[in-house]
């Protein structure tokens, strides 16, 4: 049987794109179309330039100026609807009232529901969330009651989160049935039944 993958935020690099070399077929969706335009593209990998979110729309995303990411590649993979008020990170160390996520872009927005539909997805092996502190609203979203899609495992990004956050996404994964690791960064999440 194929396997799938999704990737919610992964700009251009450390993606599950290789992956299809395997035979995966997957889904990287980034709102950066700009990022995402420079994966090379593979058979059996749709991508998506927008974000997941609750509702099917648009929506305002904070990114680094070119010139940030410029001097740290990194930053070309930080984009997030959290504003500079709602978050702890992306500031300069050098001067905590300079915002490095300065930059706002009008963005699409679609939901995980809208997605399966429209890509008749009927299973998936490996959900990577990336999302920059959204991450937990990510997970949210998702349609958990559809059993046989429940993803086998998931990985997802957690620095960006308070600690209360990282117990709250651990616990609502564990109500759904996953055993949970937290490491510093990441989260990985593991369909036990």
């Amino acid at each position: 049987m194929e396997k799938t993958f999704i990737e919610v935020g992964s700009c251009d690099f450390n993606t599950l794109n290789n992956l299809a070399d395997e035979g995966w077929k997957g889904f990287i969706i980034d709102p950066m179309e700009k990022y995402l335009n420079n994966i090379p593209k593979k058979e059996g990998v749709h991508y998506l330039p927008l974000a997941i979110d609750h509702t099917k729309g648009e929506r305002l995303i904070y990114h680094a100026k070119d010139s940030q990411v410029d001097l740290d590649r990194d930053w070309a993979g930080m984009s997030t609807f959290l504003p500079k008020d709602k978050r702890r990170w992306g500031h300069s160390l050098k001067d905590p009232t300079v915002d490095l996520l300065g930059c706002e872009l009008l963005i699409k927005t679609d939901t995980f529901r809208n997605i399966i539909e429209e890509y008749n997805i009927e299973s998936i092996d490996f959900l990577k969330i990336d999302t920059e502190g959204y991450d937990f609203e990510i997970i949210k979203s998702f349609p958990w009651e559809n059993e046989p899609l429940k993803p086998s495992i998931i990985k997802c990004e957690i620095d960006k989160l308070r600690y209360l956050h990282k117990v709250e996404i651990k616990k609502y994964l564990e109500k759904r049935s996953y055993h949970v690791y937290l490491e510093e960064h990441d989260l990985y999440a593991i369909k036990l039944r």
